[in-house]
């Protein structure tokens, strides 16, 4: 049994991430399309940019509001 707290949350991302991978992999080439992913662990490279600034930078460079939130978002509740 995993007792690690911080092990099982990013087990459970993981899988959330795959899930989500799949069931978009799978609506598009059911309709015919074909699919092409890449997946890079970014960990490392990201572990010392200030998001905050990088939010303002996004809105702008005229991102839409609502995606530079559900952003903020993600990153405040990770």
């Amino acid at each position: 049994m995993v007792t690690n707290t911080s092990l099982v949350s990013k087990l459970a991302t993981l899988l959330r991430c795959v899930l989500v991978s799949s069931k978009i992999i799978n609506y598009y080439t059911d309709k015919g399309s074909h699919v092409f992913a890449c997946f890079v662990d970014l960990t490392k490279a990201f572990d010392r940019v200030n998001y905050w600034n990088l939010f303002n930078q996004l809105l702008s460079d005229g991102v839409d509001e609502y995606l530079v939130k559900l952003l903020a978002y993600w990153y405040v509740n990770q």
